[in-house]
């Protein structure tokens, strides 16, 4: 049993992030995106938060708050720190968050996602289905 639990933190992402989160989404040789690939993910900045553990980052969370519903856009995690948990806790600490402040929290996931069963685990259920996917909501 380790002496101490990874610290879990999150920050705002800004535009120094960009080349790690190219990496993040397109693997190892992605960091030096140009042109329409890097302005695709410079409008993923917008709601987004790097992932820390220990001070490292792991990965990415991107949740749209409104006023009365709220859509976690994005979790993505490094491969190394998948089915570690951290997705559970990021995703436990918006609902935790959006139950505070009276907002509904939903989600689309690819049918082929095993993430799936994670979200149902933690209270979304389906409410609409298309052929790629599924619409889901918290509670």
């Amino acid at each position: 049993m380790p002496d101490r639990l990874p610290i879990l933190a999150t920050r705002a992402a800004t535009e120094r992030d960009l080349p790690w989160i190219a990496v993040l989404h397109h693997g190892p040789g992605a960091a030096q995106l140009e042109g329409e690939a890097l302005a695709s993910l410079r409008t993923q900045l917008a709601g987004a938060a790097v992932v820390l553990l220990d001070g490292q980052p792991v990965g990415l969370l991107r949740v749209h708050r409104g006023s009365r519903d709220w859509a976690i856009q994005q979790v993505q995690l490094l491969p190394a720190y998948r089915r570690a948990g951290i997705g559970s806790r990021l995703i436990a600490e918006v609902l935790a968050e959006a139950r505070d402040q009276g907002a509904r929290v939903s989600l689309s996931v690819l049918k082929s996602n095993p993430a799936r069963s994670l979200y149902e685990r933690l209270g979304f259920t389906v409410t609409a289905e298309c052929e790629n996917g599924y619409s889901m909501r918290a509670g």
